[in-house]
Order: structure tokens, then sequence, then C-alpha cells
């Protein structure tokens, strides 16, 4: 018997599983983790002046610390960063 599905739902809430793994095919979407927890996605885009994050949460997450961190990634890349958040 596969333990994936029940080691999944100790990091990821079932009904955010297709919001992870689109299509169940392995390939995951960026994720952020909070508590050992997976607690939304994110995309950036690059352009010329800035990187543009969106973040799109699938569960309470602390939002400031969202930030923080997505600031740190933006001076890995040497750009000034804009976080865009879903509703």
């Amino acid at each position: 018997m596969s333990k994936g599905p029940v080691a999944d739902a100790c990091l990821l809430d079932p009904a955010h599983r297709d919001a992870i793994i689109p299509g169940n095919n392995g390939v995951f979407q960026p994720t952020i983790a909070h508590g050992g927890r997976v607690v939304g996605t994110w995309r950036r885009t690059i352009g010329k002046s800035r990187v543009t994050i969106k973040v799109t949460p699938l569960a309470a997450l602390d939002q400031p610390g969202t930030e923080r961190a997505l600031a740190r990634y933006a001076e890995f890349l040497g750009l000034p960063s804009r976080v865009d958040w879903a509703r």
C-alpha cells in the first residue's frame, strides 16, 4: 500500500492538492510552507526593472512574513519586488 496520500495529508490539505500538483502529473507548483504545512502557491514574472510575485493563499498565512521572505528572494535576483495577492 502506498504511503503517498497519507504523507501528503500531513503536509497539505487534500482539498488543495490540485492547486499544488495540477493534472496530478508529479510537477509541483512553487509552494509557501509555514509550520510544516503548505499554505499557498506563488508565481514570479521577471521584468527588466523588477520581479512581480503573485501569491495565492490556500490557508491562513503570515502575510508580513511571506512578504519578507519574498523580498529576500528578490534581493537574491538583484531586483526590487512587487507582491500581488490573489483573492
